[in-house]
């Protein structure tokens, strides 16, 4: 991925995915946390929504077949995501899987206000997003 974003707006997505993390797990769980893993989600989100499609390598998948190998990244990012879901709904507690959730959503939330500003873009080294696979 080689998006192009700097320092500044780098701070303002975090801080926007930190709001929307800490909104969606006061509104789904009730209680406050502290913590910055729901703005890491939101980063999270961020690659996986400008992510080549083209594969990249996988230090785990390379630990189970002994060598190095490639995967796509949004497969392990979605994984990660569907595992936060899992743990929301079966209400493991401990950690603030809403926030996570939250966090993730809230760049599909920042990144069309970006865009249209041109405080994002992606460069022309980029392969195609997956979102603009999608929009296809």
């Amino acid at each position: 991925m080689c998006t192009n974003i700097n320092n500044w707006v780098y701070l303002i997505a975090f801080l926007f995915c930190t709001a929307v993390s800490a909104s969606v797990h006061v509104l789904m769980d009730g209680h406050p946390a502290i913590g910055a893993s729901g703005a890491d989600h939101g980063i999270v989100g961020m690659v996986f929504a400008n992510v080549s499609a083209e594969p990249g390598p996988s230090l785990l998948a390379g630990l189970f077949n002994g060598g190095s190998t490639s995967c796509r990244a949004w497969v392990i990012i979605f994984a990660w995501f569907v595992f936060d879901i899992w743990g929301a709904l079966s209400g493991s507690s401990g950690v603030a899987y809403w926030a996570h959730i939250g966090g993730f959503l809230g760049w599909r939330d920042f990144r069309p206000g970006a865009l249209k500003m041109g405080w994002v873009e992606l460069t022309r080294y980029d392969n195609r997003s997956l979102l603009d696979i999608n929009s296809r």
